[in-house]
């Protein structure tokens, strides 16, 4: 599931570019380590329809799905899962170029270390060689990623009770995001604050 560095730039010759982790933008967007990683969300098309994630590490993106289509009662009660690999970006949305519908994405570029990328690109490998079941609200592409994110240390996602200490009777319950959207909006709530920088966000559309 791993490139070769000879492989890597014949197929993304933007390494070759010196400021290529930071779209060429090294003012604005600024990256010390010169790492990063790439949180794509396909957004939903429907109320049966609720996007994909997936993450795009050293020029690999790596994702973890349903191994076939199903019905949701199939997905809740648990399908074949499987871990799927594509080179780059532009590799993953071509993907979806000739479904017969418009999809739109989202992207999420976080600053990381290079022990957190190879620690998320150990995390698909080695679910790759023991695929567990897909399950709709338990094990499906955004909590398999939150994992990934979490083990690394790239992100905390709470998950739990909190009260209001000035009133008991304000409770807010928080829960490890389990779909594309919920994802996307907890990380950009985490910005900074709770230990992950955003140092690029983009939209695009298939």
């Amino acid at each position: 599931m791993q490139l070769s560095s000879t492989e890597k730039y014949v197929t993304d010759p933007q390494q070759f570019n010196n400021y290529s982790y930071s779209r060429n933008n090294p003012i604005n967007l600024v990256d010390p380590l010169g790492l990063e990683a790439t949180i794509i969300i396909r957004n939903g098309n429907g109320w049966n329809d609720y996007g994909h994630s997936a993450i795009e590490v050293d020029g690999t993106v790596y994702e973890y799905s349903l191994e076939s289509p199903a019905t949701i009662p199939q997905m809740i009660a648990g399908v074949s899962g499987t871990v799927d690999t594509d080179i780059g970006l532009e590799g993953f949305f071509e993907g979806y170029a000739n479904n017969g519908q418009t999809d739109s994405f989202q992207t999420i570029t976080v600053d990381t270390t290079d022990e957190q990328n190879q620690s998320i690109i150990g995390y698909f490998e080695s679910l790759a060689g023991d695929i567990p079941e897909y399950e709709l609200f338990s094990n499906n592409c955004t909590t398999v990623l939150v994992d990934a994110l979490e083990n690394a240390g790239v992100a905390d996602f709470y998950d739990g009770v909190e009260w209001d200490s000035d009133n008991p009777w304000d409770v807010t319950y928080h829960n490890d995001p389990i779909t594309p959207a919920g994802l996307a909006g907890e990380v950009r709530n985490m910005n900074q604050s709770d230990g992950i920088e955003i140092i690029d966000q983009e939209n695009y559309t298939e």
